[in-house]
């Protein structure tokens, strides 16, 4: 048992410290781990930022508003959108879930693999989307899981 602690201990004192990003024109928020993903600057259009990591990571956040009066059905062709794109031609999508307001997705393309969750709270769409290469499985293993959890839109601590 107390093995079992001090493993926990040193796992949790192993993990990067979290920053939290908020967006305060779309109402969204998530985090990023402060030494190993550096904030690129907020677009210029105030919807999102990119952070980049030394392995080539990428972690990336936008929101918009919906442009026509059925946010749902957009929201719907966003996400499939969003898997296409993040796909490319050779890659797949292996693992897909849907609810009501968000939708989580990930895959492989290449030597890449990728992680979105997109929101829909109103009129308002947020996208978090985590790319890196194969090669760093091991170092993003969990950190889908986090940003699963800390990615929120409409309840964003500002």
């Amino acid at each position: 048992m107390i093995a079992l602690l001090a493993a926990a201990t040193l796992a949790t004192a192993a993990a990067p410290p979290l920053h939290r990003y908020t967006n305060v024109k779309y109402g969204y928020s998530t985090c990023f781990p402060a030494g190993q993903f550096k904030p690129q600057g907020v677009s210029d259009a105030g919807d999102g930022q990119v952070f980049k990591a030394k392995d080539g990571a990428e972690l990336r956040v936008w929101g918009r508003y919906a442009s026509d009066d059925k946010p749902a059905a957009e929201f719907a062709s966003d996400i499939a959108d969003n898997a296409k794109d993040l796909a490319g031609k050779s890659g797949i999508v292996t693992y897909r879930a849907d609810r009501p307001g968000w939708a989580v997705f990930s895959g492989t393309a290449g030597s890449q693999i990728f992680w979105s969750k997109e929101m829909l709270k109103g009129d308002r769409i947020v996208v978090v989307q985590l790319v890196y290469p194969a090669s760093s499985r091991a170092a993003y293993r969990d950190f889908p899981a986090q940003l699963n959890r800390c990615s929120v839109i409409g309840t964003a601590p500002f």
